[in-house]
């Protein structure tokens, strides 16, 4: 699946297992890298709860508007 790319900020996976808070309430689904080859978290879930966020679009149509450089990663 083609996903789009349009962030310039992210929770890096390290930085969300460091924090007590976050990587007790959260898991880490997928990750990405941004256009500087930064990894950063792209799916996450909520151990207890029915939560998951995600910073990408599964309701985007990747080909609505053509190719672009946004359109960078599969999963």
């Amino acid at each position: 699946m083609l996903m789009d790319h349009y962030y310039q900020y992210g929770v890096s996976p390290e930085r969300l297992q460091n924090n007590p808070n976050l990587s007790d309430f959260f898991k880490i689904l997928t990750t990405s890298t941004d256009k500087d080859d930064k990894v950063y978290n792209c799916t996450i879930q909520a151990n207890r709860y029915r939560v998951t966020a995600f910073q990408w679009h599964p309701e985007k149509n990747a080909f609505e508007w053509g190719l672009s450089e946004f359109l960078t990663r599969t999963i």
